[in-house]
């Protein structure tokens, strides 16, 4: 039921194979997040929730699918508003400030930027070994991994044999 409201976001794409993995239970939760970081606002997250259960309720339309993501943007929107001090713009007092925090904004949607993309890379490797088509996934995405794994040990300055970052350098 949660995610049946990115249907209308996924149609306007080209839909996935008969066979294929459905990317609504695992892209719809970073969509709603992004959304409510770009918005934060709890005034506008309010306004798009009470209006969306209003619209839901009045006019019970056939495919509800579009309110229904208005409802949880605006939960989302909310709570990043709230995070931040977003009421209509910065009426109270905020837990951080997205113009003085930068750095921790940044990181944080890079952080979840990240865990989409490997969410996404997961499905792939999932779906591929499902297949059969190991050797692909293994090739494509999880070389990958590794990779962006043995950066991070060469940042960090871990598993380094006389300074070669051996997992890089596999």
């Amino acid at each position: 039921r949660f995610t049946r409201s990115m249907n209308c976001i996924t149609e306007q794409y080209s839909l996935p194979a008969y066979d294929g993995v459905d990317p609504n239970p695992f892209m719809a939760p970073f969509f709603i997040l992004f959304f409510g970081l770009m918005m934060a606002d709890m005034a506008y997250g309010l306004l798009m929730i009470f209006g969306s259960l209003l619209f839901l309720r009045k006019k019970r339309p056939a495919n509800p699918s579009f309110m229904e993501m208005i409802f949880w943007c605006g939960i989302a929107t909310f709570l990043f508003g709230a995070l931040t001090g977003g009421f209509f713009g910065d009426f109270i007092p905020q837990l951080f400030s997205p113009l003085n925090d930068t750095m921790a904004i940044m990181v944080g949607s890079l952080v979840l930027g990240a865990i989409q993309i490997f969410t996404g890379m997961t499905v792939s490797v999932v779906k591929k070994a499902r297949d059969g088509h190991f050797a692909d996934a293994l090739w494509y995405e999880i070389t990958w991994w590794i990779i962006l794994a043995g950066l991070a040990m060469a940042i960090f300055k871990v598993g380094s044999v006389a300074g070669v970052p051996i997992v890089l350098v596999i």
